[in-house]
């Protein structure tokens, strides 16, 4: 086994890009995979209003907080005005510094 091999064995690959569905009109469901299992399905969510963008709880991780807010562009281009976190597990706030 190279230097390579073991150096490289320790990355992880980034996590998926949150799955966005509509479930209302202006009401939609950011399902995230961190692929860690039944632990690692953050879930979010995000509510288009004539004032700004709702976000309801923010994924797992800055990455994932980033991919969220491009998620939320290609739906609106109003700005986000408020984020609500749920409760404090770390798959729910961690994304937070990433929704800018």
């Amino acid at each position: 086994m190279s230097l390579e091999t073991v150096s490289t064995a320790w990355i992880v690959p980034p996590p998926a890009s949150p799955t966005i569905r509509q479930i209302a009109p202006g009401v939609y469901a950011a399902i995230g995979d961190t692929g860690r299992g039944s632990e690692g399905r953050p879930n979010a969510g995000f509510i288009v209003t004539d004032e700004g963008v709702v976000v309801i709880d923010a994924l797992a991780s800055p990455q994932q907080g980033e991919q969220l807010a491009r998620a939320i562009r290609k739906v609106t281009r109003q700005p986000v005005r408020w984020l609500i976190l749920t409760h404090h597990h770390p798959d729910h706030h961690f994304g937070a510094i990433g929704d800018k």
